[in-house]
């Protein structure tokens, strides 16, 4: 069974930009043979915060963004239910278990 993935991009002005990142998530999944359910453009911390509250429940086992900066302040309550992958750099972070800290594990590691 493929590891299920959700694709978070936050930007308030959807454009090019965007465009791009939704690209290089859809990119990042199929690369590492994950099924991608879904990406979320969100505009803002309120929107993303009901967008974590669901994730409990939801099966998902890794969270896709282009860069861990689009998560600030976020990715510790990420970790808690699924690892944090990154465009750029490539790599991850692993989700966090037993309450143990990981650090970020780079593509060239896992690859």
């Amino acid at each position: 069974m493929r590891l299920r993935a959700y694709g978070i991009v936050l930007s308030d002005e959807p454009g090019l930009r965007t465009d791009a990142d939704v690209g290089a998530i859809r990119t990042l999944a199929r690369r590492n043979g994950m099924h991608l359910c879904a990406i979320s453009v969100v505009g803002s911390d309120a929107d993303l915060s009901l967008l974590l509250a669901s994730f409990p429940s939801s099966g998902i086992g890794a969270v896709l963004v282009p860069s861990v900066r689009q998560l600030m302040g976020w990715l510790d309550a990420l970790r808690a239910e699924a690892d944090v992958w990154t465009v750029a750099p490539r790599g991850y972070w692993p989700r966090r278990s037993s309450g143990k800290a990981c650090s970020f594990i780079s593509a060239s590691a896992v690859n």
